[in-house]
């Protein structure tokens, strides 16, 4: 999931896990868990990501360095 660069802060991103989450719960689903790249990567914008994520209440987990790739360490 994703919301554009130009489109950020207009509640797009939080209309949308809001609408998973219902969705999620009518399917008796009790977990969600997001991925995004963790706090040792420099990426400002994952950084907002994660800072996004955390307003909503969500919490980092665990850190997967080489999921991905290791300039893209997983959170």
């Amino acid at each position: 999931m994703a919301v554009r660069l130009l489109s950020r802060n207009t509640c797009y991103g939080k209309a949308l896990v809001a609408h998973v989450e219902i969705w999620l719960t009518e399917k008796k689903v009790s977990l969600l868990q997001v991925k995004t790249v963790a706090a040792t990567s420099s990426s400002k914008a994952y950084a907002q990501t994660r800072e996004f994520y955390r307003r909503l209440g969500f919490q980092p987990l665990e850190v997967f360095p080489l999921l991905w790739a290791p300039q893209n360490p997983c959170l």
